[in-house]
This record gives structure tokens, sequence and C-alpha cells, in this order.
């Protein structure tokens, strides 16, 4: 069981990273390429405008939302107490 452990935690960790590379490329480096002829999907993020703002602005409410979600737990537990 511990052995599954660790390689369940690596394989979330590798999938955050992978995540945290690709919101990184939409959101600033594929602003800074030239423009792409090659797949369509490259050309569609460079050409973008939303996106890179959304995703950054998501960041933010999510904090507040596990805030909350925190808190009513805190409030539930203690309730019941």
């Amino acid at each position: 069981p511990e052995v599954r452990l660790v390689v369940t935690g690596a394989l979330l960790l590798g999938l955050a990273a992978a995540a945290l590379v690709a919101v990184t490329f939409s959101t600033v480096v594929s602003k800074l390429l030239p423009q792409a002829q090659g797949p369509t999907w490259l050309v569609a993020v460079q050409q973008d405008t939303y996106y890179c703002l959304l995703v950054p602005l998501t960041v933010f409410v999510y904090i507040v939302a596990a805030s909350v979600h925190w808190v009513m737990g805190k409030v539930y537990k203690h309730a019941y107490e």
C-alpha cells in the first residue's frame, strides 16, 4: 500500500506540473512566439484574447471558494461537538 501511495502522489505531482506548463504556455509563452503556421490549436491559442485573462482570474476565485469551504467545515465541526 505504501508503494501505491508514493506512485499516486508522484502521478498527481506530474499531472499538476503538466497543467502548470500548459497554462503558462497558453497564457504567456504563446503570445511571445512568432505567428504560428503549423497546428491549428497553436494558432487558436495565439490569437485568443480571453483565455489568457480567464485563467489567472480563476485562481483567485478558487482561493476564495476554498477558504469559504474551510471556514464552513470548521463551523459545522464545532456546531456538533
